[in-house]
């Protein structure tokens, strides 16, 4: 069973029921060493922000039983698999100046199997800044809301392991494709496709990542808004070094009312080397030549019910 602050969700984003995970099989045995549990937390003084997380994985049908469910161990108990995860945060809103945030983090974990131990050691950071033309200015926002760029730079190490965080690629890099910025702790288990080779997907998802995201959004004085972003995206795959794995093109154009809100947007990704290279030993990853892209219509309503 997954501890209730939920193993899934942001550390900054918990809450004591937002992602339960139970097993649908009872487990037999291993002493009950069967609940994951997660220790951690946050303190914030002024413009910092520290943050350390402990994690150790009991006994599930998913997982952290690799040992004993080997069939050459003589034991019946949990791997006793563990995760440390820690770092700090540095921002400030200069106001006219504009917005910026800097994360630094590092990881220490290890997933105990009959053989082949796998430890995931690494470190990451993360780099946001924004900047509000109309406020730097002074301008009046009878034609314009808002003019802001931004820019917004990652960069995981190999081996590195995180808890989830948020989606860098839009509906096309993380709804279709399922990638994530890292390795991650999952509800039952460490999700890292790089260490499961004979998954066919393996090299596609988990595998440690550097990005670079440049955006600009722009809202006019009639509530029409527009969003345009470029991103280049690198695996730190452990045996080719660091690959391009393709750029990706997103816009949006959308509409803030009342009790109305609208957005249509495209993403368009164009993998790159990465495919190529990896595509030649492992026959389930496409070679990369075609683009792939997505269409998105979003419709929301708020309306009040009257009794």
């Amino acid at each position: 069973m997954g501890d209730i602050p939920g193993l899934a969700a942001k550390p900054d984003e918990t809450n004591r029921f937002k992602n339960i995970r139970k097993d649908s099989t009872v487990m037999d045995n291993y002493d009950g060493d069967t609940m994951t549990v997660r220790y951690g937390g946050t303190c914030t003084l002024g413009f910092a922000r520290a943050f350390g997380y402990y994690l150790r994985y009991g006994a599930t049908e998913h997982g952290g039983t690799d040992i004993t469910d080997s069939g050459l161990a003589t034991e019946n108990k949990s791997d006793g698999d563990y995760f440390y995860f820690y770092g700090g945060r540095l921002f400030q809103d200069f106001r006219r100046l504009g917005y910026i945030d800097f994360t630094y983090a590092e990881s220490t974990g290890v997933d105990y199997r009959f053989e082949n131990t796998y430890r995931f050691e690494g470190k990451a950071w993360s780099l946001n800044y924004s900047l509000d033309i109309i406020r730097l200015f002074g301008l009046s926002k009878w034609a314009f809301k808002y003019i802001t760029p931004s820019v917004t730079l990652g960069d995981f190490s190999e081996g590195f392991c995180g808890m989830k965080a948020s989606s860098f690629g839009d509906h096309l890099l993380d709804d279709y494709l399922g990638y994530s910025v890292s390795p991650y702790t999952d509800a039952y288990h460490f999700h890292d496709f790089d260490n499961e080779r004979e998954n066919a997907t393996y090299a596609d998802k988990t595998v440690s990542k550097k990005f670079n995201k440049y955006a600009l959004s722009v809202m006019l004085g009639f509530d029409l808004s527009f969003d345009f972003s470029y991103m280049e995206l690198y695996a730190n795959d452990r045996n080719e070094g660091q690959l391009l794995m393709g750029k990706l093109y997103t816009g949006a154009i959308g509409y803030t009312g009342n009790s109305i809100n609208m957005k249509i947007g495209y993403s368009i990704y164009h993998p790159d080397e990465y495919y190529k290279v990896k595509s030649v030993d492992n026959p389930y990853i496409n070679e990369g030549k075609d683009p792939f892209y997505v269409y998105s219509f979003i419709f929301t309503s708020k309306f009040t019910l009257i009794h």
